[in-house]
């Protein structure tokens, strides 16, 4: 069989979300909690128009990590006094910490999908899906931290801080994947570079990155 396409069954050119964009950043709270702005991960400074107000961001006056979609029409405009937030998803900050503080190290499996140094150089952030499904009221959820087990030094007087992704599944259910962003502080990894180690469910992952270099993501 075949079929005839038109352009009538769609919006061409500008239509919705013909301008949105995705940026990492640190979201600003007021006074209400309402998002007031934002600054991306690459140094870009924006005001948030509108009652945005996330149920998660419950500190006035605050600063949180975040994965932002707006309407990138109002940041290209020197003229916009503000840009339309249509998503605001809170990102994780898992600053490193000494295992021993973790009691029992889980490491639970996750599918890893990427990790990246921020065009700040102020996060590294990773890419993960976790398996979940549905629990009964008052059971124990995901719990997910950053594991500093090690630190060594190499002989040109290098460190490298050795992290291991924590996981406990707890008791919830395997049923579908869920994509999940965290972000590690480097200001929180005394080093000149990271070696990461994930458990996935294909086995063991591990990435090295300078703290301090700017790279793009890969798999």
């Amino acid at each position: 069989m075949l079929a005839a396409c038109s352009s009538e069954s769609y919006d061409t050119g500008d239509g919705k979300y013909s301008y949105l964009t995705a940026d990492f950043g640190e979201v600003r709270t007021d006074a209400a909690c309402r998002i007031a702005g934002f600054q991306t991960d690459g140094g870009q400074t924006l005001t948030v128009g509108g009652d945005v107000r996330p149920s998660w961001a419950t500190t006035p006056d605050s600063v949180y990590r975040a994965l932002v979609y707006y309407d990138r029409r109002g940041a290209d405009d020197a003229a916009a006094s503000a840009v339309r937030v249509v998503s605001v998803a809170q990102v994780p900050v898992l600053k490193a910490t000494d295992a021993s503080h973790f009691g029992t190290p889980h490491t639970d499996p996750v599918r890893f999908e990427s990790v990246w140094m921020a065009a700040s150089g102020k996060y590294i952030n990773l890419g993960l899906s976790i398996m979940t499904g549905r629990t009964a009221d008052g059971a124990k959820g995901h719990t997910v931290g950053m594991m500093l087990t090690s630190v060594s030094t190499s002989p040109d007087g290098r460190s490298t801080a050795h992290l291991t992704l924590y996981h406990d599944q707890g008791d919830v259910p395997q049923n579908y994947s869920s994509r999940q962003y965290v972000s590690v502080p480097t200001a929180s990894v005394a080093a000149d570079s990271v070696c990461l180690t994930v458990h996935t469910y294909s086995g063991v992952v591990t990435r090295r990155m300078a703290v301090s270099g700017r790279q793009r993501p890969h798999g």
